[in-house]
């Protein structure tokens, strides 16, 4: 990691937007879920491979799966439905790391379901079952636990 690579977190806001912003011009019809977990996905990678959070809102261990809570307030209004207001490029208020890692997650989990993304979230050994299991729903997914996770993804994927 560069000496000179230390961007802030920024509002999961910002990231929910951008998101949305990338999956319209791939014409993808985005959920709330897909938001949701496009968000911690990002927050995941961002953690393994630069050790730095991408948004600077705790993550939480809901019933089902790992969750923002202020994305999911955002958003909860479209159910299941795809979300239909119009985003913005959002890559201005954020580092070019951030806005790479963000991309390439749009591009890398296009291929799934909303319900596969959120499947994928909790995977057993995932952050989530292991803070699930240990503390119980409504715990805090600590950061050091998610880029662990992330880390290994990494280690595994480069084998």
């Amino acid at each position: 990691m560069s000496q000179s690579l230390n961007p802030k977190p920024i509002s999961p806001q910002i990231v929910a937007e951008h998101i949305l912003w990338l999956r319209n011009a791939r014409d993808e019809a985005t959920t709330p879920m897909h938001v949701i977990k496009l968000v911690y996905i990002a927050h995941g990678w961002m953690l393994g491979i630069f050790d730095i959070p991408l948004i600077d809102e705790e993550v939480e261990a809901w019933k089902y799966g790992p969750v923002i809570s202020s994305v999911y307030h955002r958003f909860k209004f479209y159910g299941g439905n795809a979300i239909d207001i119009p985003a913005r490029n959002q890559a201005k208020r954020m580092s070019k790391e951030q806005s790479i890692v963000i991309k390439r997650v749009v591009e890398e989990y296009s291929k799934f379901t909303a319900l596969q993304l959120s499947t994928i979230t909790h995977f057993e050994k995932s952050p989530w079952s292991k803070v699930v299991n240990e503390f119980g729903v409504g715990t805090i997914i600590p950061n050091q636990i998610i880029r662990q996770y992330y880390v290994d993804l990494w280690n595994d994927k480069n084998d």
